[in-house]
């Protein structure tokens, strides 16, 4: 075996990790996970380094690589046509960075033409390739996992693309000394390519890290939704133990007025009565603890700012939408809606609705807002002095929506901010 195999060989074990890693962030988690999902992609790094040794024809490495690529999506979740896409992106990156590989080191003279290569210049080839395919990767990785580009500090990415991209520097120092043997250029190979592999690791746990940060947020917000709706539960049942402790008395003054024809009286003192034993504070009752929940919280945290809310609660007594979406979704609504009236002085209205039909479940929300609304896209530019602790956003309110195939339309006019979202009752799979 010669040097340019067993660099081959490394080399793979990298792609691996690359093709793994893209693949999982296209179309999620797999479906076999354990033994089963890690003997795939080992199976793909056998089947590929034996083609490569023993057949050697381009054309059956290139088509070989196309058919356990499509084998490995078949261990995911996801659309034929979300399968496919995910193979094609991983050819297209792979001849961009290719192509960028093979022009940057003509004009650097690192490479020599024509063809063939020679062992350090393959070398070098085969590692830069893979390097320069890595921030491909990390690009649709970021896009896809981080919820909100601020999240993330900018150093971080800087770090995560600028870093395995110096690697380069040594390794090609290290090729092209003359006499270099064998061994050195091997060892520097694996040396590289594992460095980057770190790389890719941490630039893993640091993602995990700003998800679970966002989770947590979401737990904390519903645990308070959660807490809100059990004291007013507590309070409305001290309410009727008081007031069936006295309703003895209630019965007997009432009595009195209505011997005495004193029919305004026993208005008034019923009216105390249904006070007394009424929980103010309980602005919405249903039968979903999440909804009756988080609706209850927010809606208090408007009053408080002197807002008023109408709402339109038409749901059934089940969904099949999980209570950490539901709390996300709607109190994020709620989170900027208060956020924008509070810098009005007068109107300070949200109307909310959320109805069920069909098998959909519809929510809308509106309310005033101050000045103009600046857009990024389908993002909006938030004015809040502290973004990163201002709740989940709209990205976040998108993502919970993929998992039911839901839609959110947002829309201006005449300062009026609306927001209408659209779900199945019933998470995909």
């Amino acid at each position: 075996m010669n040097i340019r195999d067993s660099v081959y060989l490394v080399s793979m074990v990298f792609q691996t990790v690359l093709v793994y890693k893209f693949i999982n962030v296209f179309l999620g988690s797999a479906i076999k996970g354990g033994v089963i999902k890690y003997s795939l992609y080992i199976g793909y790094y056998l089947v590929i380094s034996y083609i490569y040794l023993f057949v050697r024809v381009h054309i059956a490495i290139i088509s070989t690589n196309l058919i356990v690529l499509i084998a490995l999506t078949l261990n995911h979740e996801g659309t034929v046509k979300k399968k496919a896409l995910s193979v094609v992106y991983i050819y297209v990156a792979s001849i961009l960075s290719e192509a960028i590989t093979v022009s940057s080191l003509r004009m650097l003279n690192i490479v020599r033409e024509p063809f063939p290569f020679t062992d350090s210049e393959f070398i070098a080839s085969r590692i830069t390739s893979l390097i320069i395919l890595y921030p491909f990767v990390l690009l649709y990785s970021s896009l896809s996992l981080s919820k909100n580009k601020e999240e993330v500090p900018s150093i971080f990415w800087f770090v995560a693309i600028f870093v395995p991209l110096t690697t380069l520097i040594p390794s090609f120092l290290i090729l092209f000394i003359p006499q270099t043997n064998d061994f050195v250029m091997l060892l520097t190979v694996v040396m590289v390519l594992f460095l980057n592999i770190l790389i890719f690791y941490f630039y893993g746990e640091v993602i995990k890290l700003y998800q679970s940060k966002m989770e947590k947020e979401i737990y904390q917000l519903q645990l308070k939704a959660y807490s809100n709706q059990f004291n007013l539960l507590e309070n409305q049942t001290n309410n009727m133990k008081a007031f069936k402790h006295d309703i003895i008395n209630h019965i007997s003054a009432l009595r009195i007025f209505i011997e005495n024809d004193e029919t305004a009286s026993a208005a008034a003192y019923l009216e105390g009565m249904y006070q007394t034993i009424l929980n103010k504070e309980e602005y919405v009752k249903t039968n979903n603890t999440a909804i009756s929940s988080i609706l209850n919280y927010k809606i208090g945290e408007a009053y408080k700012f002197n807002i008023d809310v109408k709402r339109d609660i038409n749901i059934p007594d089940a969904l099949d939408v999980s209570a950490v979406d539901l709390t996300a979704i709607i109190g994020n609504l709620f989170d900027n809606a208060i956020e924008a009236l509070k810098q009005i002085e007068n109107d300070r209205e949200i109307k909310f609705s959320l109805t069920y039909e069909n098998g959909l479940l519809h929510m809308i929300i509106e309310n005033k807002f101050l000045g103009s609304i600046l857009f990024n896209g389908d993002r909006i530019l938030t004015n809040k002095h502290d973004k990163n602790e201002h709740g989940i956003g709209l990205l976040s309110i998108r993502n919970s929506l993929k998992r039911y195939d839901g839609i959110m339309d947002i829309s201006t006019e005449s300062n009026k901010f609306r927001v209408a979202i659209m779900l199945y009752n019933k998470k995909l799979l």
